[in-house]
């Protein structure tokens, strides 16, 4: 196991540092040449803070930032990430835009990887880039409290995509990786698959290993977390279930719940077979119509004004907007990705060590590091939603 590239969620990181650094309250945060002064130092400090938790297992870092999302199309009848109002109504968003600018601004300044597309959410890029590192047999760290995208862990020999959740103070890690992980290295000088290493690469391997047993590893199945996505939508993007009857005369709306959906799984993989049980069902036609036809059969649905054929069409909309996969992601998008990841990587390298916080605040506006840091990474922050509201 080689060190890891650190992609971090970039929206989910801002709002983190926001919401650690100002309260919310009746008055509009950042509205004030002093709000942003004292964002932009705290972005800095917290940036340099997690480069150098994540030093001893990464060397490279990519930061990830969100750009108005193609899925904005899908939603005709209610808007995408539409709920989130409340939020907004608290932020100056010329402050903000202010504050963000200039951190990414010191961030290129100290040849960080900074990694932006038009039409593309952080998610999207995230998927981008650790695919593009696994072809190329790198590892991928993601940082992001965003449960989302714990679909993106995977495995393949040695290169691996695993996933810090801050709220869990856990590494998210699919089933291969944690057996690799807890596997010893054999004393004869090879990795697990038959290739030669030296010393030096098994003692280095040992050392990433024992840092993510010390934090903790929490196995994820990323199937179920694909599948439960699609069934339940998604509250946060404001993304209904593929069931959703709203409330009348003062009654309850109806949906698909996390236990509704786990009856509905098990009887689904007990029609298709366990082994057929993967995203991919959901670009099926055959496939779709046994799980309209299951979801029918567990709920007892008997709505003649919701067809068979509205719920499949719900199935398709929400496998688009909630999975992170080569086949719901548009191709123009994908192509643009790929040509935009190119670009990114002629960014002159930075060793993680230059990325601290005395250099970083030579490349901003106050030159010098005045403010005392945290004692822990953005302590008292506990949420885990993907805060990526803004340009959503």
């Amino acid at each position: 196991m080689k060190k890891f590239t650190l992609l971090i969620d970039g929206n989910n990181f801002i709002f983190r540092c926001m919401w650690g650094e100002f309260k919310r309250t009746k008055k509009s945060i950042l509205s004030s040449d002093y709000d942003v002064d004292k964002f932009i130092k705290k972005m800095i400090i917290e940036f340099s803070s997690l480069i150098d938790e994540f030093k001893p297992i990464c060397n490279d870092v990519i930061f990830i930032q969100d750009s108005k999302s193609w899925r904005k199309t899908l939603l005709l009848q209610h808007e995408y990430k539409g709920n989130r109002a409340a939020d907004r109504a608290l932020i100056d968003f010329n402050g903000l835009q202010k504050s963000t600018d200039a951190f990414i601004e010191v961030l290129r300044k100290t040849n960080v990887k900074v990694s932006v597309l038009d039409q593309c959410e952080g998610d999207d890029l995230i998927f981008g880039w650790s695919n593009y590192l696994m072809d190329k047999k790198i590892s991928s760290l993601i940082h992001s409290t965003d449960n989302d995208l714990s679909q993106l862990l995977s495995a393949n020999k040695d290169t691996h995509v695993i996933q810090y959740s801050l709220a869990k103070k856990s590494f998210f890690v699919c089933k291969e990786t944690k057996e690799y992980i807890e596997k010893k290295n054999p004393h004869n000088d090879e990795n697990l698959f038959g290739e030669l290493m030296n010393v030096v690469d098994i003692q280095n391997e040992d050392k990433i290993k024992d840092y993510i047993k010390e934090v903790g590893m929490t196995v994820i199945d990323t199937e179920d977390v694909r599948f439960k996505k699609i069934v339940t939508g998604d509250k946060s993007d404001n993304i209904f279930p593929v069931y959703y009857k709203p409330a009348e005369d003062g009654g309850k709306s109806k949906g698909i719940g996390d236990k509704t959906c786990d009856k509905i799984k098990e009887e689904f993989k007990t029609r298709i077979g366990d082994s057929d049980f993967n995203y991919k069902v959901f670009n099926n036609d055959e496939s779709i119509k046994v799980l309209c036809e299951t979801i029918y059969d567990v709920m007892g649905i008997n709505d003649k004004q919701f067809t068979k054929r509205m719920l499949a069409e719900n199935i398709k909309t929400n496998f688009k907007l909630v999975t992170l996969s080569s086949d719901s992601i548009p191709k123009n998008i994908q192509e643009s990705m790929s040509h935009h990841i190119a670009d990114v990587e002629k960014t002159p390298f930075v060793a993680l060590s230059k990325l601290n916080k005395t250099e970083l605040f030579k490349n901003s506006k106050f030159k010098v590091y005045n403010v005392s840091s945290s004692s822990k990474i953005f302590k008292g922050v506990e949420d885990d939603g993907d805060m990526s509201f803004i340009n959503g």
